[in-house]
């Protein structure tokens, strides 16, 4: 019989989820972070990796794992873009994809369609919003403010990544 753990942690703004079955200590989930120190206020976990580890990783099987990288560059060439494509060769789910990772440090924009921008055009009226630049904080697709959920969501479809 497995008995499944499942945790819910905020990091640096980032909704993460840990499932854990704990018969045969197989874990689904690894978060890639820069300095082991960056997670060490948050839980303690064996889903915790360095990027620099993650390279240097043998995975045990060939389970399917959800790699969360978290790290602070993703430049070419740099250890977060090379975790991200060896999670991705290694046939992992991975956020954020290279080709996200691209997209966002090639400065590729996304549009909206016409319901998209009249929701966002309407949630800025109601809530009298005069900046030109205003805020949403997005964590997986969701986000707080009512009446813009699915503009949340479009941003996570399109660049599904910690930004």
């Amino acid at each position: 019989m497995k008995i499944i753990i499942s945790c819910f942690l905020f990091y640096m703004g980032y909704l993460i989820t840990f499932t854990r079955f704990v018969d045969d200590e197989m874990n689904n989930v690894l978060v890639l972070v820069d300095s082991l120190a960056d997670w060490k206020p948050y839980s303690k976990t064996n889903s915790i990796l360095t990027v620099s580890d993650y390279l240097k990783y043998k995975p045990q099987g060939k389970d399917r794992k959800l790699v969360i990288n978290l790290s602070n560059d993703y430049s070419y060439n740099s250890e977060g873009y090379y975790s991200s494509l060896l999670a991705q060769t290694r046939g992992h789910k991975v956020i954020p994809i290279v080709d996200i990772i691209n997209k966002v440090e090639a400065g590729t924009g996304i549009r909206m369609d016409s319901n998209l921008q009249k929701i966002c055009y309407q949630w800025i009226q109601k809530n009298n919003i005069r900046e030109n630049i205003w805020y949403l904080n997005v964590y997986f697709g969701t986000c707080k403010e009512k009446g813009v959920e699915r503009i949340a969501r479009f941003i996570f479809e399109n660049y599904h990544a910690p930004l």
